[in-house]
């Protein structure tokens, strides 16, 4: 740690950078290089000497930046960047790593720089200059490779510490490159079984343990902020517990900014927010003006029942916001014409913004102009306020629930409203960005949806904050513009990772862990709204039907999905269906993906991780470890259950153990061969796929010898005869005899098949 990791300026020219490769393909091969060989390094025992996982990181580490061949810059504009950067760089006891990381940083910002400007002036020079990569090459993720390395020997409680401070510039450097993440590795996709000691296991627990810090708690109380809001980000992150360790020291050391009024949380846990549920129905108005005498406002709701009234399910798109361009006393709104620009509001219920104890469409005539200003403000005509813009009439209402969504992605601008941010003082993006991640606003289910809508515009978003020069008017900032960060930006690493979570919500929902990251931490004043925002997030907004059961919601978005993780199938609920298709599916999707919460370590052996097919009748089909329930290992199965029906199946089928297998879901350790899995009865053996009857989940303790078998199996496919009579099963032990290459090709084996 006290050796130079650049090398020496081989150049007599001081005005010149020496690194104006950084920029070119050249950087991306030494890149490329380098890492082969760390990975190698990674892969192998560190040498006798090393005594510490510290040790192990530093030489590795040092061998890599070294082996890029970056030298020690001089060049006066190399220098003013670098001044910047190590202004935000994290702080790390390795002062060698933060200067090379630095020297980096502005070296590549100087060339893409000039690079731009040769482009600008000679574009047949820029192309001459190879330039041909979309950013600095460490957007390939070298925190990845970091994080694997096993953590050998013991380490001493400052050796973590600067394990954790090396990760955190590492991690810096790997967001500066690529900070939307088109590379950056997610914690799903790393090695979690049970044997590996890694270095990001390390990194987690001392973040956990700092973040339990009683003073951590009382900033969290000082400030009025909920506990369980940080924990969530936690939860939504795959257990990434970095991110709210970062937030909680931003926290702290910006404490006068956030200090605003808040509601009580003294009684909030980490798990649970008792104010989540508040009932909004009796909640006040809220005032605009000083004295509270303004009067009220009411608007024709008829106007809205009868636009939506003739309207067919699936139900289009028609406008329901308000024509607010000429506004004054005595005014007579009417509903704005498609085509015309509007504002949609995104705001909190509980605030006050709501209609509380007022009559639908009766509002507070100083809210109304609030609205009314901010949407001239931004050029708009139309005010869309789900208080004053959702029908009455019942099946009205639903048909406009149906299409709710689809207001804020035609919207010109959506305004989000807190009065958490709309009483914090504006200072920068950094301080924006983490009081959005801890405002009441982004713990809602229905405003996250909303959020999500404006994924496919950008500049569109726009946040309340208070302005420092007029508190009689809101301050308007714009979210991609003004809060999140940017490429190769100089800013700190809580502004890179508070803006990842950000943008993380807005991105397109391509698989259910997607879905169930957005909305699971989510508060809704209703359970059925919060399986309602996942049909409308999921779903085609022009056939979706919010009318539906829980359980055909799910079924629906599971099919629009078309697969599933094979760890979210370890639940404990009573399934929707008792056999056939949907018999391994649990009544609601957020049942589902609990492997983070009950300790299943995913089986990663031979990259049998793949997400399972769900089938169009409810059927899933995957490749599976399997293994027999043997006699002797029958009581080591135990049920996971949250009702005794379903304990109940699970051991009438071990009075059976010849006709039982079971799927392995969680990883072995070194006592047990799997800890956890699908217990299922084959009844249909056709060469080596298997069809199988879902009875449940359970946790195993099997011998860590045990016999086990790749196969490919489907659960609920096929699991009735012709005349819908349940198969009887099949021994087990044939299927490991099959699955060994003993039975030919096509051969069927099944009774009454």
């Amino acid at each position: 740690m006290n050796t130079s990791i650049l090398l020496p300026v081989q150049t007599d020219q001081s005005e010149s950078c020496p690194n104006s490769w950084v920029d070119s393909g050249e950087a991306l091969n030494r890149f490329l290089r380098n890492a082969n060989k760390f990975r190698s390094s990674v892969q192998t025992s560190p040498p006798a000497g090393f005594t510490s996982s510290k040790d192990h990181l530093v030489t590795l580490i040092y061998a890599f930046f070294r082996g890029m061949g970056l030298q020690r810059c001089e060049s006066p504009v190399c220098k003013r960047l670098r001044d910047v950067y190590e202004q935000v760089i994290p702080p790390c006891r390795w002062e060698h790593l933060r200067e090379y990381i630095a020297v980096w940083s502005s070296c590549w910002k100087r060339a893409a720089q000039e690079w731009a400007m040769s482009l600008l002036t000679d574009r047949k020079s820029a192309r001459g200059r190879g330039h041909g990569i979309e950013g600095p090459p460490f957007s390939v993720d070298l925190s990845f490779l970091v994080y694997n390395i096993a953590d050998k020997g013991d380490s001493s409680p400052e050796d973590t510490e600067i394990i954790n401070e090396i990760l955190a510039v590492v991690d810096w450097l790997s967001f500066w490159a690529d900070h939307e993440g088109r590379w950056h590795t997610d914690i799903r996709d790393m090695d979690l079984s049970a044997t590996a000691g890694t270095l990001k296991d390390l990194q987690r627990r001392e973040c956990i343990r700092s973040a339990r810090n009683p003073m951590c708690a009382s900033i969290l109380k000082r400030l009025g902020i909920c506990p369980s809001r940080l924990w969530n980000l936690v939860v939504g992150r795959s257990n990434d517990f970095d991110y709210m360790l970062l937030i909680l020291d931003h926290l702290s050391e910006h404490e006068q900014q956030f200090r605003i009024a808040r509601p009580s949380h003294d009684e909030c846990t980490e798990e649970l927010c008792i104010r989540a549920f508040d009932s909004t129905t009796t909640t006040q108005q809220l005032h605009k003006c000083l004295g509270g005498g303004c009067g009220t406002f009411e608007f024709p709701m008829k106007k809205l029942d009868e636009a939506f009234r003739p309207l067919s399910t699936p139900t289009p798109w028609i406008p329901s916001a308000w024509d607010v361009s000429i506004w004054g006393p005595g005014a007579k709104p009417h509903l704005l014409d498609e085509g015309r620009r509007f504002i949609a509001i995104s705001h909190v219920w509980s605030d006050g913004t709501g209609n509380g104890v007022n009559k639908q469409g009766v509002v507070n005539a100083c809210l109304i102009e609030y609205w009314v200003s901010i949407a001239k403000s931004l050029k708009c005509d139309g005010l869309w306020w789900d208080t004053i813009c959702v029908p009455m009439e019942k099946q009205s209402r639903r048909k406009a629930l149906n299409i709710m969504l689809e207001n804020f992605s035609r919207a010109t601008y959506v305004v989000v409203h807190d009065q958490e941010l709309v009483n914090m003082p504006w200072t920068d993006g950094p301080n924006a960005a983490v009081a959005v991640l801890v405002s009441s606003w982004f713990t809602r289910g229905w405003t996250a949806a909303e959020f999500y809508s404006t994924r496919k515009k950008r500049n569109s978003v726009k946040i309340l904050f208070k302005n420092p020069d007029d508190t009689l008017k809101p301050l308007v900032k714009d979210l991609d513009r003004d809060i999140l960060s940017r490429p190769q930006q100089a800013t700190t690493l809580v502004h890179f990772k508070a803006s990842t979570i950000l943008r993380s919500v807005r991105g397109d929902i391509t698989d259910l862990r997607g879905l169930l990251q957005v909305l699971r931490t989510r508060s809704t004043s209703w359970d059925r709204d919060k399986m309602t925002i996942a049909g409308l997030m999921t779903l085609d907004q022009r056939t979706v039907d919010t009318s539906l059961s829980t359980p055909a919601l799910t079924r629906s978005i599971l099919l629009e999905l078309l697969t599933v993780p094979k760890t979210s199938i370890f639940h404990n609920k009573v399934p929707m269906a008792l056999e056939g298709g949907w018999s391994w599916c649990p009544p609601s999707i957020f049942d589902f993906d609990v492997s983070t919460l009950s300790g299943v370590r995913p089986d990663t052996a031979g990259g049998r991780q793949e997400p399972l097919l769900i089938e169009k009748d409810g059927s899933i089909g995957g490749t599976f470890t399997a293994y027999p329930v043997q006699l002797a290992y029958r009581d080591k199965v135990y049920p996971y259950s949250s009702h005794p029906s379903l304990s109940y199946r699970i051991l009438k089928a071990l009075e059976s153990p010849e006709t039982c297998l079971i799927l392995e879901i969680g990883g072995a350790t070194t006592e047990s061969a799997v800890t956890s899995g699908i217990l299922v009865e084959p009844v249909v053996r056709h060469g080596k796929f298997v069809d199988c009857r879902y009875i449940g989940c359970v946790h195993v303790s099997f011998p860590a010898a045990l016999r086990s078998s790749v196969i490919k199996c489907t659960i609920g496919w096929n699991d009735r005869d012709k005349d819908n009579v349940p198969r009887p099963s099949i021994d087990a032990q044939d299927i490991f005899a099959k699955a060994d290459g003993k039975i030919q090709s096509g051969e069927l084996d099944a009774v009454g098949s």
